[in-house]
């Protein structure tokens, strides 16, 4: 973190999916990292607080003319942080002021984050964690009675889980065109909701110590630089700070990608948050490719092999964004999945209605997702429509094909 890229993103899946014990287990080593220098801080701290109550009392003693040597006051050690997982935007503040090489804000259930900053009042705290994204942003805390706060070129990254519900409730509102579509939702750009699989295979093994040595290390080789310094956007605070560029042939493949993907957010054929949200790839991949650059600690500039790799996983996390943004127009295929498998396991007959579904109480099938999701199954020949006639309000019944099987799922 710090002068390394930003993250912002999550795990879309619903309870017992366990999302959480995977970020913990990717976390582990951030946390180590955090425990360590939280024990070299309380060592530090123990030194000060002697030092600092002499310079108080031979300050008392200058104040009464009692010394005419004026104390130096000791520098008080900064307690590190990397996590933060529930707090005030001016607390989190205060902490980023202390931490310049950035935090990342972690939670189990981001929404609730989200919702937060949603709220009427809280339009100070949006604009702060807005600014925070990037590393190109500053800040500045006054408040009565109490010292100014001023952050330069500060980094805030976010990530946690998020349910599948409560994520499209979200999307769809931040699509709109009121206070919520700022740009928060698009700056989460490793947001991912993968598919859950309904088989269950055992494994029962050791840890590969091979691999868990090596992104330990990673973790450590990151964490270093960024208190060092040594690789940074250039900046006058910041004199010892050197800029990494891409190598030529990265730079080629780069602006290769960078043409294609300009043409298709300005195309018009995508929704506008997605558009948006694709438009902020132009950072997302140069930062990914600088990452992956030294975690593998290639050396010299940003090569053609880590450039390669952040625009292969871009792909990956575009296809997830298509997926999260589909939610906004009710295409998300989820719904229509789950009333496929009931249609296989027989549980409707011919005949049956919209309110049929959803008065059964199934998974993911409320009233506002039925009738996308009939229509999805329409479309794909697995259900044909007939539209009501007679007297008062036509209802729609649904007739099932025979010919649909546990082989199409």
């Amino acid at each position: 973190m710090g002068c390394l890229p930003w993250i912002l993103g999550g795990i879309v899946g619903p309870p017992g999916t366990l999302k959480t014990p995977a970020m913990n287990a990717a976390l582990a080593p951030v946390r180590q990292i955090e425990d360590n220098e939280y024990q070299q801080y309380m060592a530090a701290k123990k030194l000060y607080e002697p030092v600092f109550a002499k310079y108080e009392r031979d300050l008392k003693d200058y104040k009464a003319g009692k010394s005419t040597v004026f104390p130096i006051e000791p520098t008080r050690p900064k307690r590190p942080r990397l996590i933060v997982n529930d707090t005030t935007y001016q607390a989190l503040g205060v902490i980023v002021g202390d931490n310049p090489g950035g935090v990342l804000v972690f939670g189990d259930e981001l929404t609730g984050l989200l919702e937060t900053l949603d709220a009427s009042g809280q339009e100070a705290a949006r604009g702060f964690y807005l600014t925070g994204w990037g590393g190109q942003g500053s800040y500045a805390f006054d408040r009565v009675g109490r010292e100014s706060i001023a952050l330069k070129n500060f980094l805030i990254s976010v990530f946690g889980g998020f349910q599948p519900d409560r994520i499209k409730q979200y999307v769809q509102q931040a699509s709109g065109r009121g206070s919520k579509n700022d740009g928060l939702l698009q700056r989460f750009q490793l947001l991912v909701w993968p598919d859950a699989d309904n088989g269950v295979t055992l494994v029962d093994r050791p840890p590969d110590k091979v691999a868990l040595l090596s992104m330990t290390q990673a973790f450590l080789r990151l964490r270093s630089l960024a208190i060092g310094g040594q690789i940074a956007p250039e900046s006058p605070q910041v004199p010892s700070s050197r800029r990494l560029h891409f190598n030529h042939q990265a730079q080629v493949l780069f602006d290769q990608w960078f043409v294609k993907n300009e043409v298709l957010v300005r195309s018009g054929r995508l929704p506008n948050s997605l558009s948006a949200h694709l438009g902020k790839y132009r950072s997302l991949v140069p930062g990914l490719a600088l990452l992956f650059h030294l975690i593998e600690n290639c050396g010299g500039d940003v090569c053609y092999d880590c450039t390669l790799r952040a625009m292969t996983f871009a792909l990956y996390l575009k296809n997830h964004a298509r997926r999260v943004y589909a939610s906004i127009h009710h295409y998300d295929a989820a719904p229509a999945k789950t009333l496929a498998e009931h249609l296989v396991k027989g549980d409707l007959q011919n005949g049956f209605t919209a309110r049929t579904i959803y008065t059964k109480g199934w998974a993911g099938l409320r009233k506002e997702t039925t009738k996308p999701a009939l229509d999805l199954l329409v479309e794909l020949n697995w259900l044909r429509i007939e539209s009501g006639k007679g007297p008062g309000r036509p209802t729609d019944t649904y007739l099932i094909n025979p010919s649909i099987g546990s082989h199409l799922l």
